[in-house]
């Protein structure tokens, strides 16, 4: 197939693969043709298909996205994924938002909201943070 005089090889998998075999049979297309390889996939799941994006593994899922980066096209349907509402959630995430607020994070990611942890005072005996009885967590600050 050719688009704006670029040539690339659409190929659709026979059968249903998991991320690392989607990756192995474009990079052997790939090098066989020395084309540009785009995968019709009929359906994927969410974390395969975040995950190509993050690798840069064109593709293409019939009615719903288009991933070309070597063209600069992304394209995709905007309610492709509904998020359910949410009743409820875990002690741990009530904790850490309300860490969150009370101490004014601006911003964070969840490795830098993560205590740090001295592994000389670490028994690992399964208890945490407040109640660890070598306190081996230490707070850590985030600005």
């Amino acid at each position: 197939m050719t688009i704006q005089n670029v040539t690339c090889l659409l190929a659709k998998p026979k059968e249903q693969s998991n991320l690392a075999g989607l990756r192995k049979q474009s990079e052997q297309l790939k090098k066989i043709t020395g084309l540009n390889c785009v995968l019709c996939l009929e359906g994927i799941r969410i974390y395969t298909k975040e995950k190509m994006l993050a690798e840069g593994i064109p593709f293409v899922i019939a009615g719903t996205q288009i991933y070309m980066p070597f063209l600069g096209v992304a394209l995709s349907k905007a309610d492709e994924r509904e998020i359910p509402n949410i009743e409820s959630i875990s002690f741990s995430t009530q904790r850490l938002l309300l860490t969150a607020i009370y101490e004014g994070w601006k911003q964070t990611t969840l490795i830098y909201s993560l205590p740090e942890i001295d592994s000389k005072k670490c028994i690992i005996c399964g208890k945490c943070m407040k109640f660890c009885p070598k306190s081996a967590f230490e707070k850590v600050q985030v600005d």
